[in-house]
């Protein structure tokens, strides 16, 4: 069983690149028919369970903060919308430990291949009556998790994982942010929620 639970985040490195976003050149996502393709991949739609993977375009996903060491030195990258960006040597070290909770969709991050996930199977490890929960006000839907309690039976270490109540949060247990230092993997950080 498990001890500890981690948000997977971006790393804050002063000289990282930063802030990618969706690159729109030729003002495609202006049009109200480009708008719709974009919208269907992004934001609540292109990482979520059930999201038809056939529908994905491969983004192109841009930096708005390019940073002083080069792109391709860092191996996962926040991005509004999904999961993340992670690099071939990310997926390579990590992708065991998603096992069948998550599939690859590939995009391009300034020219360099990276891939999104696409959940197919969330985590229901969330124990909502020790948590401590806000709800939007009148329904179920969760605003925020201030306090976590994870059901860690469930859970094996190593293991990378979503749950139900936070569309696009990811969790790692306790193995996973040594398993990433020892392979030399930059950009991530990893920070305990279960205190």
């Amino acid at each position: 069983m498990t001890q500890k639970v981690f948000w997977i985040r971006e790393s804050l490195e002063d000289d990282r690149p930063s802030g990618v976003t969706y690159h729109d050149p030729n003002g495609e996502f202006k049009s109200t028919e480009g708008f719709k393709r974009f919208q269907a991949n992004s934001q609540v739609s292109a990482g979520t369970v059930g999201f038809p993977k056939d529908r994905w375009f491969s983004p192109v996903l841009s930096v708005s903060e390019p940073g002083t060491s080069p792109i391709g030195e860092w191996d996962y990258f926040m991005c509004s919308g999904t999961f993340g960006a992670f690099s071939e040597r990310a997926v390579q070290v990590l992708m065991p430990f998603w096992k069948k909770s998550f599939e690859l969709l590939p995009a391009t991050l300034e020219g360099l291949a990276y891939s999104c996930l696409r959940c197919s199977e969330r985590t229901d490890c969330l124990d909502e009556t020790q948590s401590e929960i806000t709800y939007f006000d009148g329904t179920t839907d969760v605003m925020e998790i201030n306090s976590y309690v994870f059901k860690k039976e469930l859970l094996a270490n190593p293991m990378i994982f979503s749950i139900p109540q936070l569309t696009f949060e990811l969790f790692a247990t306790e193995s996973i942010p040594r398993l990433a230092f020892e392979a030399g993997l930059r950009g991530f950080d990893f920070e305990q929620v279960d205190k």
